[in-house]
């Protein structure tokens, strides 16, 4: 046996070349534009939080009552789980109806012209 090892050659057709060419580009196209969403986002994160003071307010008032829902839940006490084998009864909630009223055809019929699908035909 000879110190030489086998090399085998790989060719590479042209529809290889441009396949691999066009996944690299649309890899780099869908990054770049991920990125300039990414920037953009920060970018006006940045300018409404320094904007104005009443953005920064309402958004504490909110967070205050979030907060204070959060804490409400905590202090409540959840209700007894009964023990194995104990039957547990279900009652449904009452269904909540809602009737929307959206415009329709006008409650009369239309009237075949003449001539056309009536009777006499």
């Amino acid at each position: 046996m000879s110190n030489k090892q086998a090399v085998e050659k790989i060719t590479l057709t042209n529809a290889h070349v441009i396949a691999t060419a066009l996944l690299v580009a649309f890899a780099v196209a869908v990054g770049t534009y991920a990125l300039t969403r990414t920037t953009q986002l920060g970018l006006k994160s940045k300018s409404t939080a320094t904007q104005s003071g009443s953005n920064l307010a309402r958004w504490t008032r909110e967070l205050n009552r979030a907060d204070a829902a959060l804490r409400k839940a905590l202090t409540e006490v959840p209700p007894r789980i009964p023990a194995p084998g104990q039957p547990i009864s279900f009652v449904p909630p009452q269904p909540i109806i809602v009737t929307v009223h959206v415009p329709g055809p006008s409650p009369v019929a239309p009237v075949a012209p003449s001539g056309e699908g009536g009777r006499g035909d």
